[in-house]
């Protein structure tokens, strides 16, 4: 059967704005920074995501789920958690860990090492961590709880496997199981990690320790660690990674990484030198890493040497904005950024603005709305039916193979009648013999029969003819905005 291609043209007869409706599902509010006012837009951002949580409709992720999204979960912004605050926290448990109150002091590690979890990558840090897995060991192990103790130890171990414990601070019995716990190691399952970036030669690190740099392969204890990626021109990036039997692959491009600035009360992304805005192919980044179509941006512009203060809705699939208004500041107190960030959320979700906004002409789409919406349908035709996918030749077929099979029987059953006349035993015996050959062939003839029946009434019911488009239709077609004309052909 041949299969002929349709082919769709669109000519485009008129066309009008389409209308730009409120965006459905989570939206991300998030700052475009230079290095001079970081500072001043993280605050406008946190303005704005506010005054957009109390308007109908319209769902906003928070500052905190934003920073872990954009860190894949290496980072959150929580601004109770500093690294002076844990520190004095693990004073604490240190403390009632040698007043043998090791509930209490297992209890108080655990909090500190959860805010780790939240605090950014540093030595100081990872310093904090491990003495936190070293005392929450002692802690286990003080509790009778011998192999939880050794599987905080070896959270240690397994990225630093040539620690010692000093004597000097650690009694006999906890160095004895400290040991215990690297010889353990080596019966540990291990799993495939693979680092790559882009510029490579960044420095691989898992849970503070370097060991590497990309492209990285290693096998490694599996688990979860922190894994942090560092390059010197382009900066690093953050994740959680775990290792388990399959390899465990991730691939960085950093400048877009280092870009990332999660550190503030805001998520920012620093604009790259020289750039008003982000490069295009970094939308679609930024909609794959937040799992979102909507972003409101909000950034500073100069404009014949005046400030603006400028907030957007951009569709990160195209990457472009939808709704841009700004407005002039002069002073960057909160009590002045508060009703510029009122006025600037109303637009976002309104799309009406107040007197001392000034809404943005946007250009036109670079690109066209995806393709027509609605088509009316087209006449359908088929094509003819050949003989061979028609019931009647079957059924032809059948009546001929149920007649061999009646009269096959019929001679069958004058040849067992002749059996029982005949007196000799040759006579016999050659009745006998055709009577079975004419037997078989009556059940040839009937099982011919079924399966020409059977085929006819498949091709009957169950076939059907390919639907034929004629051989050019002009049809109008309604999209986005647009009204058109639709011509099909088949060539």
């Amino acid at each position: 059967m041949l299969l002929w291609p349709e082919f769709i043209f669109l000519v485009l007869l008129a066309s009008g704005p389409a209308e730009v409706h409120t965006p459905k599902g989570p939206v991300a509010v998030l700052a475009l920074v230079t290095e001079d006012d970081e500072d001043l837009l993280a605050r406008v951002a946190a303005a704005v995501q506010q005054e957009l949580q109390s308007s109908r409709g319209i769902e906003i992720v928070s500052a905190d789920a934003l920073a872990r999204l954009l860190s894949r979960g290496g980072i959150s912004l929580r601004a109770s958690e500093t690294l002076d605050r844990l520190t004095g926290l693990f004073q604490q448990g240190y403390l009632q860990s040698y007043s043998f109150d090791y509930k209490k002091a297992l209890a108080t590690l655990q909090r500190v090492a959860a805010g780790l979890e939240r605090i950014p990558s540093g030595p100081k840090r990872w310093k904090l961590w491990v003495k936190t897995k070293i005392f929450s060991g002692i802690c286990l192990a003080g509790l009778k709880d011998e192999p939880a103790a050794l599987r905080a130890f070896a959270a240690v171990l397994r990225t630093r496997p040539d620690m010692q414990l000093s004597r000097r601070e650690y009694s006999p019995k906890i160095i004895q199981l400290w040991k215990k716990a690297g010889k353990r190691l080596n019966s540990l399952e291990r799993g495939r990690l693979i680092v790559e970036s882009d510029p490579a030669g960044a420095a691989v690190l898992l849970d503070g320790k370097k060991i590497g740099v990309t492209p990285f392969i290693g096998r490694l204890y599996r688990g979860q660690y922190h894994l942090h990626v560092i390059h010197s021109g382009t900066g690093g990036a953050v994740r959680w990674v775990r290792v388990e039997e399959k390899p465990a692959r991730f691939r960085f491009q950093l400048s877009f990484e280092g870009a990332l600035l999660l550190g503030n009360v805001h998520p920012c992304v620093r604009l790259p030198e020289g750039k008003k805005s982000l490069p295009d192919h970094w939308w679609p980044w930024l909609g794959d890493r937040l799992g979102m179509r909507f972003l409101v941006v909000v950034r500073r512009i100069v404009d014949a040497g005046r400030p603006y203060l400028a907030a957007s809705l951009v569709d990160l699939e195209r990457g472009r904005r939808l709704r841009e208004a700004r407005l002039e500041i002069l002073d960057t107190r909160d009590e002045v950024l508060k009703p510029v960030a009122v006025d600037l959320s109303d637009f976002l979700v309104t799309g009406k603005a107040a007197p001392r906004l000034k809404v943005e002409k946007l250009p036109p789409a670079s690109r066209p709305e995806p393709a027509v919406q609605s088509v009316p349908e087209l006449p359908v035709h088929y094509a003819p039916r050949l003989w061979y996918r028609s019931w009647w030749p079957y059924a032809i077929a059948g009546g001929a193979a149920l007649t061999l099979g009646i009269g096959a029987h019929l001679a069958s059953d004058y040849y067992r009648r002749e059996e029982d006349n005949l007196t000799t035993t040759a006579g016999k015996e050659s009745a006998r013999s055709q009577a079975n050959a004419w037997i078989g062939v009556a059940v040839v003839g009937y099982v011919l029969t079924g399966a020409a029946v059977v085929t006819a009434l498949v091709l009957e019911f169950a076939y059907k003819p390919p639907e034929v488009f004629p051989t050019t239709v002009l049809a109008p077609a309604v999209g986005p905005g647009q009204v058109g004309l639709v011509w099909m052909g088949r060539f």
